[in-house]
């Protein structure tokens, strides 16, 4: 019974691992295609810089060496509020996507529900009165501010198309670096991109979310002993009949009739 009840309390938390997702806690999904290597703020980097590795090799030719590491990628990624980054296979174009919140972005919570002249206002502020392009995007009811520029790194100079918008209070911002702007192939790519609803506010107590978390083991643990209980009823029966009909056999074997005991004597 001890050894029963464990397993299921085993098997109760395996499923709560499943159901409640203890997966990385991602707010939004991307898929850069099979012409990426890709890499999340938390997963493995060993393709992406390898690749990146290449590219700057492939640039850099008197002086090549590993520049690019997992340690120097990840505080790349923690500087600049980067979540996922993809490396072409074959050029070094580039897919970056930010997350962060601050003050602004809390006070617009969500940029599709402003008005042109908001997002504009926002625009505004996100270029600094720089030279940057700027314009709106609309996709699937949902509002982007479009910036254009060129930037440069180890690799090499690009032209950066970022998309920005803004959901319950937190910054996206995808960014594409290429050498010829946006093609079609990186509007698919955008077009893929995600914003996950949220199962509990942003702010809620964590306290509350360990509480449904053990709830939900709870209960399943509860589902789990009452379908044993079922069907633990259901073969009882069975075996206390076996068990009936065999002490029935015995009685009737050591109750020998008397016209046997009285030929056997005569015997």
């Amino acid at each position: 019974m001890k050894k029963r009840g464990l397993l299921t309390v085993v098997f109760a938390f395996v499923c709560v691992l499943v159901l409640c997702g203890f997966e990385s806690d991602r707010d939004f999904e991307i898929s850069a295609g099979e012409d990426y290597f890709y890499c999340y703020s938390d997963g493995s980097y060993m393709d992406v810089t390898n690749r990146l590795n290449e590219i700057y090799n492939d640039v850099n030719k008197q002086n090549k060496a590993a520049v690019y590491d997992a340690s120097k990628l990840k505080t790349f990624f923690k500087e600049y509020d980067i979540q996922f980054f993809a490396v072409n296979k074959n050029d070094a174009s580039q897919i970056r996507v930010a997350v962060y919140s601050d003050e602004t972005s809390e006070q617009i919570d969500d940029l599709s529900r402003k008005s042109d002249s908001r997002v504009e206002k926002f625009a505004r502020n996100l270029t600094g009165g720089s030279s940057l392009d700027y314009g709106i995007y609309e996709r699937d009811a949902r509002k982007y501010i479009v910036l254009k520029g060129e930037e440069k790194d180890a690799g090499g100079s690009y032209f950066v198309t970022q998309f920005i918008t803004v959901y319950n209070g937190k910054v996206f911002n995808i960014s594409f670096f290429n050498n010829s702007g946006m093609t079609d192939k990186e509007y698919k790519i955008l077009d893929t991109f995600e914003i996950k609803e949220a199962s509990f506010p942003t702010k809620q107590p964590v306290i509350i979310v360990i509480f449904l978390a053990v709830g939900i083991a709870l209960l399943t643990c509860l589902i789990i002993f009452m379908i044993w209980g079922l069907v633990h009823k259901k073969e009882k029966p069975g075996i206390e009949t076996d068990l009936q009909q065999e002490a029935d056999l015995d009685e009737t074997d050591g109750d020998i009739p008397e016209t046997e005991k009285i030929s056997s004597n005569k015997t």
